[in-house]
């Protein structure tokens, strides 16, 4: 565990210098990812400039959302997209077979080997909001509800992190998909707004099936005080669950890989 640890610090490190030879860019996703961030609070603000509630979600609960989200999302953006976005060119163009010979767990390189600066700092600005939201709710949190809000948002990135990282090791199945990161993205965006607004069969896919919805929400039940133990240890649950079946499917899909490519 110590060895990879350095290893993931010597990784993070080798990004970092990468990136701020490229001031520009770094600038400019910086940027992007604030741009877009406020852009979420306007749209919650301009729908909330009608109504006091929707669904009885108040505006600072719903930003309280957006915040915890936002969070989530800075964090697994940070440590992973860079990284997936490379994997059709690791399963359909050969590179993964210089991987495989590497010293080194061939699913710890894949997924962590780059890291973005920007994104990185980027987390400034959900954190604020959560801050923001939690004084204008009059909200009191506890060292207890911090530590609960740690371990919650932990197994909420394990969730994500599994989730993702099984859509994109389909590649080796799906031949020739080069954007298939960005389907989970696009999946668990929809966790942006407050879950009372789905029902039915989409809310039963997002539970069951594809199981983001804990991944917002027990997190924002421990700020509110709302949580119980049967909600947060089905979290725990689908954590382990979800990156088991991630490690078995990748281990299936490198035989599958090794025997296509001998």
């Amino acid at each position: 565990m110590l060895r990879y640890l350095k290893l993931y610090l010597a990784f993070v490190k080798h990004n970092v210098s990468r990136e701020l030879q490229y001031r520009p860019d770094f600038f400019f996703t910086l940027v992007g990812r604030l741009i877009w961030f406020l852009l979420s609070i306007f749209f919650f603000s301009s729908i909330y400039g009608h109504t006091a509630t929707i669904n009885g979600w108040s505006l600072y609960q719903s930003l309280l959302l957006v915040g915890v989200f936002d969070l989530i999302e800075t964090v697994m953006f940070t440590m992973f997209w860079m990284n997936f976005s490379r994997m059709p060119s690791y399963i359909n163009e050969g590179e993964l077979d210089f991987i495989l010979i590497k010293p080194v767990d061939a699913q710890f390189f894949t997924s962590l080997y780059y890291f973005s600066l920007s994104f990185a700092l980027s987390i400034i600005s959900p954190l604020v909001l959560i801050g923001v939201s939690v004084i204008k709710l009059d909200l009191e949190i506890g060292l207890l509800q911090i530590v609960a809000f740690g371990a919650a948002m932990l197994l909420s990135m394990v969730i994500f992190y599994s989730l993702w990282f099984l859509t994109v090791i389909s590649l080796f199945w799906l031949n020739k998909v080069y954007d298939i990161q960005e389907l989970f993205v696009h999946i668990f965006a929809f966790m942006r707004y407050p879950t009372s607004i789905y029902e039915g069969a989409i809310r039963g896919v997002f539970t069951f099936i594809i199981p983001v919805i804990f991944t917002v929400l027990v997190p924002l039940q421990i700020i509110f005080r709302v949580l119980d133990v049967k909600s947060f240890l089905a979290l725990f649950i689908i954590a382990i669950i979800t990156f088991t079946i991630a490690r078995i499917v990748w281990k299936i899909g490198i035989k599958h890989y090794s025997s296509a490519s001998s």
